[in-house]
């Protein structure tokens, strides 16, 4: 896999979340935000280019080609462990374990997306916590380094499939599976057209576009009455997620709100 490293200068003021959520695609590999500038991982062999180069036609930027690497390495030596709610924390590891968590979580992230640090990952992870799960099956979409899924394993939930449509994300979530010893998470590189459900609980932290692409499929994939949380969505977008999800049978039951992002648990009815 060749990869195009994008660097954009993000004058001071100026919203870098909003710049990201412009970039979520299939192509997206990666971000690292730096003091002014974004630095943009971009699939140099499939990717829509044309889409990205529009959306930073009104920033400076520059672009290089590298070749295949884990260029999250540097992240890895600087993730720092974070402690999401009284229960549950998350660390790479390399660092020393919670000895006062009950859910210790060790994801290395690698090339994936889902540390905990970024607002939409926290935001699923405290749904989570606040959730019984004993018993239950989940699916979690998009399921990057698979974080929501080792959690909800550790939770009770006997049965937990997730997916991503990213190879390093398959490899990295299938590590960390192993890593924090929940066999009954399933990680597969499958298109959500062929998932078998239903599901007592879907999880969905990923963003607009996909989400409402697929809103159709998160409905037949749960139980009538199931619970359904999503994230990945801007404030600026929330009358149009609740009108979609309102649209395709679900009822929506409460909202969390973290900077700029927004996370919805909604119900099918």
């Amino acid at each position: 896999m060749k990869t195009m490293q994008y660097i954009v200068s993000v004058p001071e003021g100026e919203d870098a979340d909003l710049l990201l959520a412009k970039i979520q695609s299939d192509g997206l590999q990666g971000v690292e935000q730096q003091a002014e500038q974004m630095l943009i991982y971009w699939d140099a062999d499939q990717a829509d280019h044309e889409m990205l180069l529009d959306v930073l036609k009104d920033y400076p930027y520059s672009a290089e080609l590298l070749e295949a690497q884990n260029w999250n390495a540097t992240w890895e030596s600087n993730f720092q462990p974070i402690r999401i709610t009284e229960q549950v924390g998350i660390r790479a590891d390399f660092h020393p374990p919670f000895q006062d968590c009950l859910y210790d979580l060790v994801i290395t992230p690698k090339m994936s997306f889902g540390t905990g640090h970024h607002e939409t990952t926290h935001m699923m992870v405290t749904w989570l916590d606040e959730m019984d799960l004993q018993n239950q099956s989940v699916f979690d979409f998009g399921c990057g380094t698979g974080v929501l899924a080792i959690l909800a394993a550790k939770k009770g939930a006997t049965n937990v499939i997730g997916i991503d449509n990213d190879f390093w994300s398959i490899e990295n979530a299938r590590e960390n599976v192993l890593r924090n010893e929940v066999p009954q998470v399933q990680i597969d590189a499958e298109d959500i057209t062929q998932i078998s459900g239903p599901f007592d609980l879907i999880l969905a932290n990923i963003n607009l576009n996909v989400l409402l692409a697929h809103m159709k499929d998160l409905y037949h994939l749960l139980k009538s009455g199931a619970g359904l949380i999503l994230s990945g969505i801007l404030l600026s977008d929330e009358s149009s997620m609740q009108e979609a999800l309102k649209a395709h049978g679900f009822s929506i039951r409460d909202q969390k709100s973290r900077g700029q992002w927004l996370s919805i648990y909604a119900i099918k009815l």
